[in-house]
C-alpha cells in the first residue's frame, strides 16, 4: 500500500534504481474502504465486494501466484 506522494515516489525510485530492490506491479489503493474493513475486522472482499480496492487485492494475489 502506498501513498501517491512526492516522498513515496522518491524513496521508490531510490530502491529500484540504486539498490535493485524487487517491486510488485500491483498496488493497493488507499481509501476509506480499507480503514472501514479493518475497523470491522472484515476482509475487504466481504466488506465491499465490487470495489476497486477489492479488485486491487485480487490482482495482487494473482501476481503473487504467478511467481
Amino acid at each position: 500500500m502506498v501513498s501517491n506522494t512526492k516522498a513515496q515516489k522518491l524513496s521508490s525510485e531510490d530502491l529500484i534504481a540504486k539498490h535493485d530492490y524487487p517491486f510488485l506491479q500491483s498496488c493497493i489503493s488507499r481509501t476509506a474502504i480499507v480503514d472501514n474493513a479493518l475497523s470491522l475486522y472484515k476482509p475487504v472482499a466481504k466488506h465491499r465486494v465490487m470495489s476497486n480496492v477489492a479488485q486491487d487485492f485480487v490482482d495482487l494475489v494473482e501476481e503473487l501466484l504467478e511467481d
